[in-house]
């Protein structure tokens, strides 16, 4: 309601990727986007009885950066920010780098009205680890 105090912590989480400390609790925008990663992480079908869930990214890594791939880059980022209903795109870059593909994202994060850039990188070299850098400003 209007002129209602927003709540400090929207939403609660745990993560245990990338966790030098054991502190695993996330919150708000740190929950969404580590969502957010593990679903550009996961590859199409490989979740068990949600073959929907997942990225394309991975598999199109290798192949030539061309306007078909990159039309299938986009509809797939898209795909996945449709399917997490705390964040809206405003804005999507792809970027070819020397080694991969980068993602410029802008995100609207809808409970508490911020927005914010997201930049994801996905590397050829680091496929094995399966992961990718995440630079974010909110």
């Amino acid at each position: 309601m209007v002129g209602e105090p927003i709540p400090k912590r929207l939403f609660r989480g745990y993560s245990s990727t990338g966790k030098i400390n054991p502190k695993t609790e996330l919150f708000d925008i740190d929950l969404v986007k580590q969502d957010l990663l593990n679903h550009f992480h996961t590859s199409k079908g490989e979740r068990v009885m949600r073959p929907e869930f997942g990225s394309l990214i991975w598999d199109l890594l290798f192949e030539p950066f061309d306007s078909a791939t990159k039309d299938a880059i986009i509809a797939d980022v898209e795909s996945v920010i449709a399917f997490e209903p705390r964040v809206e795109l405003t804005t999507l870059d792809v970027i070819e780098f020397e080694h991969g593909i980068r993602l410029n994202v802008g995100l609207f994060y809808t409970p508490l009205n911020v927005s914010g850039d997201l930049s994801i990188e996905f590397d050829r070299r680091n496929r094995t680890s399966g992961s990718s850098d995440i630079i974010e400003s909110f």
